[in-house]
Order: structure tokens, then sequence, then C-alpha cells
């Protein structure tokens, strides 16, 4: 089954804000587990790049997410 298909992305996410990344990621990346959780997926990151895996599904959802949480961090 397709959605069962273990998916992996990397993403990176724009401006390189180090105040906005630290507002996405949480105290010790509490915010990223707790997406990790919530989705099945795994993310590591390395600055404003991140690796997402799980389910097609997941990732795509995953990566919307993180990407909408960080245009609201900077505001």
């Amino acid at each position: 089954m397709k959605s069962d298909t273990i998916t992996k992305q990397q993403i990176s996410l724009e401006p390189d804000n180090a105040r906005n990344l630290a507002n996405l990621c949480g105290q010790h990346d509490a915010n990223l587990r707790q997406i990790e959780e919530r989705l099945d997926v795994s993310i590591q990151n390395r600055g404003n790049t991140f690796q997402l895996e799980g389910t097609e599904t997941s990732v795509i959802a995953a990566r919307e997410i993180l990407q909408d949480l960080y245009k609201e961090s900077g505001n």
C-alpha cells in the first residue's frame, strides 16, 4: 500500500534565522518531538535544514506544519 511506504524528505526553512528556529524547535526540541509523536514521523535537523522520515502522508503533513510554524515564529 502506497501510504505505508516510508518516505524521506529534506527541507530548508528560509530565511535562516536562529531565533525563529529556536522558537520553532522549542526547549530541548520539545516542539519537534511533539510533532513526531502526533504524526509518527522522525524529524532531524541541523540548523534550518530538516530531514523528515515516515509515511508519505505523515511527511507531507509534518513539512506543512514546520513551514507554517516557522513563518509564524517570526511574528
